[in-house]
């Protein structure tokens, strides 16, 4: 019921801006140039202020959700723009062939939990598991004999993709500036730059400034759709006059909207395409990515076993920055070491215990 009040509490705030599009032609025309700027200007704000909110009440509409999707992954096979990247890294991860995950993602307001597994090539398996119990992160890639455990800050947020196509905020740590979206766009000194329509969606562009100094951030925000965003884009310049790249950009554009959750609109489709031009003045892509939702419940429960993950006995769980590590179900490592010399010691064979204290722990 709660999250029912939360999304009409949005689309009522979202169609508030259709209330502040444009003031009367009776003003604009009795008004001055700095006048109608100022107004416009101060109308602007308004709009992102009613924004905001929507935004924030979208975040807080959904307390749980689970689903299942897939992520398709293709790089160009370009050589020119492969060239350009300056790491060799780079270079490598464009030559691999196309691929395909299978996720699961899952959360419970402050818990989570992802699975993915990569499906092509058959050649690179890869199964890796990640929760978050609201303040640590565990990772373990399955079969391993390791797994991580850290702070949720610590590392941000690059294990929720089913939070971020999905655009909800549960399960996720926070991270100043960059998530949830409504802090984000608050924190970025962002300001509305226009209405704009993309297919069929009125949207308004919000322009703010990026993660880093040489970045800047826009987002097509739908107030129709409950202020879901359907296109966000990136930008990073590169001032360097010897890069063969010059610029790059970060595209999200989502392609098929649903309802799920108490009306609630969410991505079931969603395209990721990053771009770079280079220096003979060309823009192209280099990389692109799209999730698909195979099945998706959003306000509906979920089983409390989802978010713990059995490792099998003998798994060290290591903490970055710390010392040691703990072993699930014990260290056995000293009675390893121990038979695999193969035969026991002298003393170990004595029929009498003479000679050495029996050990009685208070």
């Amino acid at each position: 019921m709660e999250s029912r009040q939360f999304f009409f509490a949005a689309v009522t705030v979202c169609v508030l801006v259709g209330e502040m599009l444009t003031p009367s032609a009776t003003r604009r025309d009795s008004a001055g140039a700095g006048e109608a700027a100022r107004e416009q200007s101060e109308r602007h704000d308004a709009i992102l202020r009613v924004l905001v909110a929507g935004l924030k009440a979208r975040e807080a509409s959904a307390t749980t959700a689970q689903v299942h999707f897939v992520k398709e992954c293709y790089y160009t096979t370009d050589s020119s723009t492969i060239d350009a990247f300056d790491d060799a890294g780079q270079r490598a991860l464009f030559r691999q062939p196309p691929s395909l995950f299978h996720f699961f993602w899952a959360a419970d307001g402050t818990k989570a939990r992802q699975e993915e597994k990569r499906i092509l090539p058959e050649s690179s398996p890869h199964h890796k598991m990640v929760t978050y119990d609201g303040q640590r992160i565990l990772r373990w890639d399955v079969g391993a004999p390791t797994a991580t455990q850290y702070p949720g800050e610590q590392e941000g947020v690059p294990y929720s993709a089913g939070a971020f196509w999905l655009q909800l905020s549960i399960g996720v740590p926070r991270r100043p500036a960059f998530w949830p979206l409504s802090e984000a766009v608050q924190g970025r000194k962002a300001s509305v730059v226009a209405e704009e329509r993309i297919g069929d969606v009125r949207t308004y562009r919000v322009d703010g400034a990026g993660e880093r100094a040489d970045m800047s951030e826009s987002w097509w925000i739908a107030p129709d759709l409950g202020c879901l965003v359907v296109r966000n884009e990136r930008r990073k310049a590169r001032p360097d006059p010897r890069a063969a790249i010059t610029s790059w950009r970060h595209v999200v554009m989502v392609e098929r909207i649903v309802k799920a959750g108490d009306g609630l609109w969410v991505p079931s489709v969603v395209r990721d395409v990053a771009y770079v031009s280079l220096r003979e003045g060309r823009e192209t892509w280099s990389r692109m990515q799209r999730y698909s939702s195979l099945s998706l419940e959003i306000n509906r429960p979920v089983p409390a076993t989802l978010f713990d993950i059995r490792l099998p006995l003998g798994t060290k769980i290591i903490n970055p920055g710390e010392t040691g590590f703990r072993v699930v179900g014990g260290d056995i490592s000293g009675f390893r070491a121990r038979v695999e010399k193969g035969t026991p010691e002298a003393h170990e064979l004595l029929d009498s215990p003479s000679g050495k204290k029996l050990q009685v722990e208070k």
